[in-house]
């Protein structure tokens, strides 16, 4: 476990877990230490398994006789999915690292919901659903609403200018929904548009197809990563939050909703298009949700 957004949202399952009936064990690879201080607290076993390979790995899991095993870093870099093929627990479960399926026949469940996994897309997974009877996203409880320590003109933004902000990586966003962006922006005139900062590049195919749809490239803000803290704090002064279509906002999603920010996102038709979707409907924020591109604007 590392600082990363994952990371942020299990940081307090372990607080609540039935350590009654059950022995909790993690095992962790490339983990920063400074991350795992207050879970380890909250844990019966920790063992780091950074410096094993696959095998000694499996060797190991096959040493605690586990009844359950839930992965949560499938097909992400550095997994440890082939330590897991010779079924080293009686069930192995794949959670929360990776939306989608793992393709592979050993993990037994993906934990989900009806929503972002309907049962018409079972088909498409090796794994069984485990439904959780809500949202299937975990996140680190409700944040207390703290007096704003920041105001707009310390991000160059006149207190009267309303922001709009998509904090996704530039990779989920694609020409249609940014389209899109650019239609709220020309009807809503004093608006101003935050990305997340990448690389200049991005910047500069931004800014010049923003330009090319009358759109001045002012009105397109990049902002660079901060700390946890701070991106709390700066993120409370967005107005909307304008999801992105083929990848949603997962955690980003969450952030937003914790700091009494509205996320609007479209209907898709896939796990990682749908988490918003999820989020939003089980707070009973259905009206946010939009069934096409034009409801998208409209909203």
């Amino acid at each position: 476990m590392r600082n990363h957004p994952t990371f942020h949202l299990l940081k307090n399952i372990f607080k609540f877990h039935n350590r009654i009936d059950f022995n909790i064990c993690i095992f962790s690879y490339n983990h920063d230490d400074k991350c795992l201080e207050d879970i380890k607290q909250n844990v019966d076993e920790f063992i780091d398994i950074t410096t094993k390979n696959n095998l000694e790995t499996t060797t190991i899991l096959k040493s605690y006789d586990l009844d359950i095993l839930i992965d949560l870093s499938i097909l992400i870099p550095n997994n440890r999915m082939q330590a897991l093929e010779t079924k080293p627990a009686r069930l192995i479960i794949s959670y929360l690292g990776y939306p989608g399926t793992s393709g592979a026949d050993f993990y037994d469940y993906i934990i989900t919901d009806e929503i972002v996994t309907p049962e018409s897309s079972q088909k498409y997974y090796t794994e069984k659903f485990l439904y959780m009877p809500g949202c299937y996203q975990i996140n680190d409880g409700v944040r207390k609403f703290e007096k704003l320590k920041t105001k707009k003109s310390d991000y160059e933004i006149s207190p009267d200018t309303s922001v709009l902000a998509s904090f996704n990586q530039a990779f989920k966003i694609d020409r249609a929904i940014f389209d899109c962006w650019l239609k709220i922006l020309y009807t809503c005139e004093n608006t101003v548009l935050w990305l997340l900062e990448e690389n200049e590049l991005m910047k500069k195919n931004i800014h010049d197809y923003a330009e090319k749809n009358d759109i001045k490239k002012e009105r397109i803000i990049f902002m660079k990563r901060l700390n946890r803290e701070d991106h709390i704090e700066r993120l409370k002064h967005v107005r909307l939050a304008l999801d992105t279509r083929i990848y949603n906002g997962h955690t980003t999603t969450t952030d937003a909703l914790q700091c009494a920010v509205p996320v609007i996102c479209l209907e898709g038709e896939h796990f990682a298009s749908r988490v918003s979707m999820s989020l939003l409907k089980n707070l009973k924020l259905d009206d946010l949700v939009a069934s096409s591109y034009e409801d998208y604007v409209a909203l």
